[in-house]
Order: structure tokens, then sequence, then C-alpha cells
């Protein structure tokens, strides 16, 4: 993705825009999950925004840190969505790619076979309702991913009893980057997150599954 990504932030914000808009009119013939879909639009959305003002005549220094903050996240988001809903995704065709503006894969390329490593992952805490996942390659002091894999996919449920296996975790989310932020409601604190991972390549291929782990929401 970073090679598709325009550096200024007047191009990042057309880029983006073309890209949301072009998720949204085909979402049902992409298969791309509406709320996703919408989410992403809304963020570009909040991004032009906030662009707009930062570079108004009356913006501040507190826009200005805004726009440089929005601007990472929705960086981040980019990412994430294409990883997940367009560089697996068959529906897309080359042509579409080419509007959506990103780079046209040589199809001779070796395939990458799915990941055979688990992922191990600790807890922190950064303050109330918010709980940080820090995942890397089992056995490896580095945050970096293991060859071939795209991010980890991060699946959790609050429950009162232990999951008796990874299905039972109702939700998903996928990163590319460690540390994962989590940000818990005012009434959820003090139940139990249960938490498990697994490596995915950009093929949307999985590897194997991680130890379920509990954490109590601060």
């Amino acid at each position: 993705m970073a090679d598709c990504i325009p550096i200024r932030e007047i191009d990042l914000l057309r880029w983006a825009l073309n890209f949301a808009t072009l998720c949204l009119a085909n979402q049902d013939l992409w298969g791309l999950p509406p709320t996703e879909v919408a989410t992403l639009n809304a963020a570009v959305a909040e991004f032009d925004g906030i662009y707009r003002t930062a570079l108004g005549p009356n913006a501040s220094k507190a826009d200005i840190l805004l726009k440089n903050e929005k601007k990472k996240a929705l960086k981040v988001l980019l990412r994430d969505f294409k990883n997940r809903n367009i560089d697996p995704n068959r529906a897309v065709t080359d042509p579409n790619r080419e509007r959506l503006g990103l780079t046209i894969r040589d199809i001779k390329n070796t395939p990458v076979p799915p990941p055979t490593t688990v992922p191990e992952f600790e807890f922190t805490y950064p303050g109330a309702r918010r709980i940080d996942v820090h995942f890397r390659d089992f056995g490896s002091k580095r945050k970096a991913k293991p060859k071939g894999a795209a991010g980890a996919v991060i699946l959790h449920s609050i429950r009162t009893t232990p999951p008796v296996n990874q299905d039972e975790l109702a939700h998903s989310v996928f990163t590319s980057r460690t540390p994962y932020h989590f940000e818990f409601k005012e009434d959820e604190r003090g139940k139990t997150v249960y938490v498990a991972l697994y490596w995915q390549n950009r093929k949307g291929d999985r590897g194997p599954w991680s130890e379920i782990q509990p954490v109590i929401i601060p």
C-alpha cells in the first residue's frame, strides 16, 4: 500500500476520496462489508473537512495537530481495508484496481503460501477502558511479521465464561501493525475479554491459531 498512497496531503485526499467513493459504489458487486465501507467513507469525509479547516486562514495549532493525527489514522485504515477487502478479492479486476489507483501486480509472481507460525502476544493498559495488544512471531524478539504475512487477525469477545474454542470468539479485526489499541465502554470495565490471533497473508489465507488469553478491562 505504501507505493500507492501519495505523499503530498492534497494528493492523499484526492486518492482517498476516489478509493472510498469507488468502494461504496461497487460494494455489492465486489462483496465488500457495508459497515467497513461506511466507516471508510466517514473517515475520508472527516479528514476532508479537517484538512480544509487546517488550511484555512483562521487555522490554529490545534487544527494542524488534529489534521496530522487524522492523516496518520486514515493511512492505517486505508492499508487495513485494502489488505483485507481488496487484495485477496477476485471480484476486483485489474481494470478496477487501476481505477482505484492501485498497483497491478505481476500475475507471474511466486505464490505466497499460508503462514505456518503462530503469533504470541501480551497486553498493556495505557488507561481506563483501554487495552493494547502487542504481538510478534512466536519466539521472536522483533516486532516484524513473519515472511509472507500481511498482518494478524485478532479475534475477541467479552464473555462470562471461557470459550471452548476460537470459533466462540464473536468479533475479529485485521491489523498490520502492533500494538493494536482497543477501547471499551465505561459499563464494560471489570469484564473479561478473551483474545486469540492468527497470521494472514494478502490472499486471505490464515495460519495456525494462537492460544486464547483472557484479559480484564481496566
